[in-house]
């Protein structure tokens, strides 16, 4: 469950939500358990994938698992997919995460979203995606690529290749961009503001 408690700390911190103590965190956990489909999703998952963990004699249950959280949330999030801590899924409704799909640390997903095969066998064809990348809703990933770290891949975008760290893939077929970094602000302009912001002195 210790990945399931970093997958819950992410998803309060990026939620704004405060916890107090322990007790609070996990009473939060099971309200959300109950009415989030999201949250059931990864909870579903990781419950899943340490079956699947233990081995041969764990495969059928895994699967058992897999086709309750697919009823339970609308999301094919299989056992065997190798899915890092923090993973937040947003509305998982068609959401389908090929077998052998890889996914780093702090990934956020949202609806209608798909890690699959292009045209090949999911055993040697499947996405790897880096860490705190965000795959909006609709994004296609497929094929064996790689999306960097930092990257969005954006609404309804397909994707059928590799995407640099700190981009964004956006289209179908899907151009990459490079993320705009905020300017700093021109010498001048600061000085002027600050100029500015000086009251001036009451005359006479």
């Amino acid at each position: 469950m210790a990945l399931f408690k970093k997958d819950m700390e992410y998803w309060f911190e990026e939620n704004g939500m405060p916890i107090n103590g322990r007790v609070h965190f996990w009473i939060k956990v099971l309200g959300l358990l109950v009415i989030n489909p999201g949250v059931s999703a990864v909870f579903w998952h990781r419950v899943a994938r340490a079956l699947y963990l233990k081995g041969s004699w764990a495969l059928t249950p895994s699967r058992i698992i897999d086709r309750w959280t697919e009823f339970l949330t609308g999301a094919q999030i299989p056992g065997e997919s190798d899915i890092g801590s923090g993973f937040r899924v947003y509305h998982p409704n068609g959401l389908v995460i090929s077998p052998k799909s890889i996914l780093g640390e702090r990934v956020v997903v949202h609806s209608d979203v798909v890690l699959g095969v292009r045209d090949g066998d999911w055993h040697v064809e499947f996405p790897v995606v880096g860490d705190d990348v965000v795959l909006a809703t609709g994004a296609k990933l497929l094929g064996a690529i790689h999306v960097g770290d930092r990257s969005t891949v954006g609404a309804n975008a397909v994707l059928m290749q590799d995407v640099p760290p700190d981009s964004i893939a956006v289209g179908i077929p899907a151009k990459i961009l490079p993320k705009k970094k905020p300017e700093p602000r021109d010498e001048t302009e600061r000085d002027s503001a600050t100029v500015m912001e000086i009251p001036r002195a009451n005359a006479g």
